[in-house]
Parts: structure tokens; C-alpha cells; sequence
């Protein structure tokens, strides 16, 4: 799943980010996996894998992250 098409809206108090959006502001810094090492997809490809889980490291405390297909 390509980054930019993914349904994942960043809510930062009353305004609201696509992902993209939350990446490119500085809000979103880093979206990590494992994979025999932490990865960055920011720095890769920008997919999202099937069977992985991800963190998403943030500049900011309290954002809430809303994922929908």
C-alpha cells in the first residue's frame, strides 16, 4: 500500500492532516518497521507491507491517528 494513497488522517487539536500532509509539516517524522533491523519507509519506498507492524514517531504530543480503508 502505496504511502500517499493510504487512508490515515492526523488530528492535531481542531486541524486534521492526511498523512502527507502531517510528513511534509514535520508532525510525522519517521514511520518505522522491523525487519531483522528497524526501517524507515520515509527513506524507502514509502509502501506499507502486509504483516509488519509500524510506530510513527511524532514531534508533537497528543496527536490522534485515525486509519480507515
Amino acid at each position: 500500500m502505496l504511502l500517499g494513497s493510504t487512508n490515515i488522517t492526523v488530528y492535531d487539536g481542531n486541524i486534521t492532516y492526511s498523512l502527507t500532509e502531517a510528513v511534509s509539516s514535520g508532525l510525522v517524522t519517521g514511520i518505522y518497521y522491523y525487519d531483522g533491523g528497524y526501517k524507515n519507509i520515509l527513506g524507502e519506498d514509502c509502501m506499507f507491507k502486509p504483516g509488519y507492524a509500524y510506530w510513527l514517531y511524532s514531534t508533537k504530543q497528543n496527536l490522534k491517528i485515525s486509519l480507515y480503508e
